[in-house]
């Protein structure tokens, strides 16, 4: 099946005009109809765009001699189905932006919480000033990174204990040298 058959077979599975993927993808309703004609192709950003609101690998999309499974499929998509899948992406931005929030938090706090150490309003001295430079470093990675921020954390934290690990076993070691 030619990938403007595919356009056409699934735009109608979902039970939408051109008018209506052209307005999802950002584009005229005269370039899906082209695509649809076989007169143009869309651009890889538009292909990417269509198999994820499709649900299918670009392969599906793209590829003529690829197997088209959800095409096949019986079932047909509502608007409504189309909708709330549309809604993920808003959960996920929600989602970055507490995240931001979170890491904004972390460094504004960090450094007033190392201020009050070093002047004597708050006891523990180094302990609290490397914990508090560990969350400073946590919310410089909720700010800055765009993908897998808890990954990335995990990781993080997994090297500093390590760290902290090694250099316990390092000083057991020079202190049973000495002796």
């Amino acid at each position: 099946m030619k990938l403007s058959e595919k356009i056409i077979t699934l735009r109608n599975k979902y039970q939408m005009s051109q008018g209506d993927l052209a307005e999802k993808l950002n584009v005229s309703r005269q370039s899906v109809s082209k695509w649809e004609t076989g007169a143009s192709i869309p651009d890889l950003d538009k292909l990417i765009a269509m198999s994820e609101l499709f649900h299918v690998t670009l392969d599906e999309l793209a590829k003529e001699d690829s197997a088209f499974k959800q095409v096949n499929d019986e079932s047909t998509i509502t608007k409504e189905n189309v909708d709330k899948q549309e809604e993920t992406p808003n959960r996920n931005k929600e989602n970055t932006l507490i995240v931001k929030i979170v890491g904004a938090i972390l460094e504004v706090v960090t450094p007033i919480i190392v201020m009050l150490v070093t002047m004597g309003y708050i006891p523990g001295g180094g302990g609290i000033i490397l914990f508090a430079l560990y969350f400073f470093i946590c919310g410089f990675v909720c700010l800055f990174s765009k993908k897998n921020v808890g990954r990335r954390i995990l990781i993080m934290t997994l090297v500093i204990v390590a760290a902290i690990i090694a250099v316990i076993v390092w000083n057991i070691g020079i202190g049973v040298s000495i002796s």
